[in-house]
Formats: C-alpha cells, structure tokens, sequence
C-alpha cells in the first residue's frame, strides 16, 4: 500500500510538471505570434516615414499599403472563384434536385399517396385578426 501511495504521487507530481511546461510552451507560443504579426506590419509599414508634421502623407501611405493588400486579396478570392467551374457545380445541384424529386415521387406511388398539391376548398373566414 505505502509504494502504491508513493507511486500515486509521483504519478501526480510528474503530471503537475506535465501540466506546467504545457502552460509554459502555450504561453510562449502566444508570445511568438504576437511577435510575428508585429513583425509583419512592421515589414508591411517598412516604407512609411513617420513624422509629427506630415501626418496626411503618412496616412496616404498606409492606405496604399492597405489597398495593394486588399487587391492582392481580391486577386486570390477571384483567382480561386474563376478556379472552380460553376456550371459543373450548377449541373450536380439540379441533377441531386432532379433524384430528390424522383425518389419523392417514387416514395409517395409506394404509399398510395398522390404527388399533386391538395384541392383547394372555399378560402377559410378569418374571424380573429383584422380583415
């Protein structure tokens, strides 16, 4: 009993350390990409003169920044759009609709049940509600 207690909290203090370097290599991993998006809008900013009087110009230069990388994001969403042939996409949804539909009517032939929209009778009157 004495060496399964003392087996049970080496067990328990090896997971404890377990759990600690877990926590340790979470938290620099947090710190490594926070260092990396830094990095990448110091890079993105790199030619950006930054001076107390020309603030306009500065913010002109970060938005040209900003532009080519949303055109270079437009271009990849285009890219990867033009990429994938719509017809095709648009042949299988109507031929998946089309064995919807015959496998349908096909159920309700099984059940005796008719595939034509119900009779309409008189239109109800409403009595609750306003007219």
């Amino acid at each position: 009993e004495e060496a399964y207690q003392a087996n049970l909290r080496q067990a328990k203090l090896a997971q404890r350390d377990f759990e600690d370097k877990v926590r340790k290599i979470e938290t620099q991993l947090s710190q490594v990409k926070i260092k990396e998006a830094q990095a990448e809008a110091a890079s993105a900013l790199s030619g950006v003169a930054f001076k107390v009087g020309d603030l306009g110009d500065t913010m002109k230069t970060v938005e040209e920044v900003l532009e080519k990388r949303y055109e270079v994001s437009a271009g990849k969403a285009r890219l990867a759009r033009d990429m994938v042939d719509l017809e095709k996409v648009e042949e299988r949804e109507n031929e998946r609709k089309a064995l919807e539909q015959v496998a349908l009517a096909e159920f309700l032939a099984s059940q005796g049940i008719q595939d034509t929209p119900a009779s309409e009778g008189p239109a109800a009157v409403k009595e609750i509600g306003p007219q």
